[in-house]
This record gives structure tokens, sequence and C-alpha cells, in this order.
């Protein structure tokens, strides 16, 4: 038992580096993604989501994860409006959906007495 609280400060100083060296890995990739490809690319997206959730779960931060969806529904919403007779996948549809379900979760939880 005594050696786990001996361990401990060593391994959250491992955890803390490595979500540090996680942090900028999302934001490396998000910024490719936004560099590299459409608003409405599926992969942007999912990029997009899976950065807020490391941002709400692992960095526990308020605002970061909300900002990240909601600027990815935006740049699509944009894009699909400045392109109106461009299909779009059924998986970049159901990618934007998922970042609406999941920015609306957010909404009710903090907006719930």
């Amino acid at each position: 038992m005594w050696s786990c609280l001996v361990d401990f400060p060593e391994h959250s100083a491992h955890a803390k580096t490595h979500a540090n060296a996680s942090h900028t890995a999302y934001k490396t990739a998000l910024s490719q993604a936004t560099q590299d490809l459409l608003p409405m690319d599926p992969v942007r997206l999912a990029v997009s989501y899976s950065f807020a959730m490391f941002a709400k779960d692992v960095l526990k931060s308020p605002t970061k994860p909300y900002h990240l969806l909601q600027r990815a529904i935006e740049d699509a919403a944009a894009y699909t409006a400045a392109h109106p007779h461009e299909k779009f996948s059924s998986e970049s549809q159901k990618e934007v959906q998922k970042l609406r379900n999941k920015l609306e979760s957010w909404r009710n939880a903090f907006t719930s007495p």
C-alpha cells in the first residue's frame, strides 16, 4: 500500500506529461485538418469532435470543448450555404449531426437546474 502512495506523485507527473503531449498532438491535427480538408470533410469533423471530448474529459476545460464543436458546426454550415448545389456524403451529415447532438447535450447540462 505504501508503495502506491509513494508512486502517486510520479504517476501524476507522468499522466500530466502525456496529457500535454496529447494536447499538442490534437492542436496540430486540428490545425492540419483545417488547413487541408474542407469543413464538411468527415475526417475534419471527427478530429474536431475528438479534440472537444479530450478537452472536456482530460483537460477538464469548461469552455474549450463547446467552442471547438461550435466552430466546426459553424464552418460546416457556412460551407454548405456557400455551396448549395454540392452533395455531401451521408457520413459528413452524420458527423455534423453528432457534433450538434453533443453541443446540445452540453447546453442542456449547463442550463439545467
